[in-house]
């Protein structure tokens, strides 16, 4: 999900919709500047959607680099790429988001079982201008993860 201000000026970026994978796309304009932002969802067995994220990244990318990327991607950040356990489709979005300049900033895990603990639900953008949070609200494996975002106001001069 993404909630935004209701005052905030919106735009429902439709262009960037595809049929081969689960996304909400929203352009936000601030007063100091506009991101782009996207809920996306994974399936657990799509190795297509590697493929198809790059091609929409880089349509975004010509509107704009502020893009801020949410969801669950299926593929467990926890582990480095040393880790004898680590997911080739881990490998692969890593070095998808590298190439984008682009990093996860979420650092807890997100997905805690009886057995397993996984850090699936990212927050992946190219600035540090996010705050992020993540908190068991116990009626889910998966935890909440929220970020907020500290935007700097532009100010205007008048002269009389």
């Amino acid at each position: 999900m993404l909630y935004y201000l209701d005052h905030l000026k919106t735009v429902h970026r439709i262009d960037l919709l595809t049929t081969s994978f689960e996304a909400a796309w929203v352009q936000v304009t601030f007063a100091s500047s506009s991101v782009l932002f996207a809920v996306i969802y994974r399936p657990p067995d799509d190795c297509t959607f590697f493929d198809h994220i790059v091609s929409v990244l880089e349509k975004a990318w010509l509107k704009t680099s502020n893009i801020v990327l949410m969801g669950d991607f299926k593929c467990d950040f926890k582990l480095l790429e040393g880790d004898f356990d680590v997911n080739r489709n881990t490998v692969k979005l890593r070095s998808i988001f590298e190439m984008f300049n682009m990093h996860n900033v979420v650092s807890d895990n997100t997905r805690i079982t009886p057995t397993s603990s996984t850090l699936l639900d990212l927050i992946v953008t190219r600035k540090d201008l996010i705050t992020k949070r993540v908190f068991s609200l116990g009626i889910s494996d998966h935890n909440l993860v929220y970020a907020t975002m500290k935007l700097k106001q532009r100010t205007t001069f008048k002269m009389h």
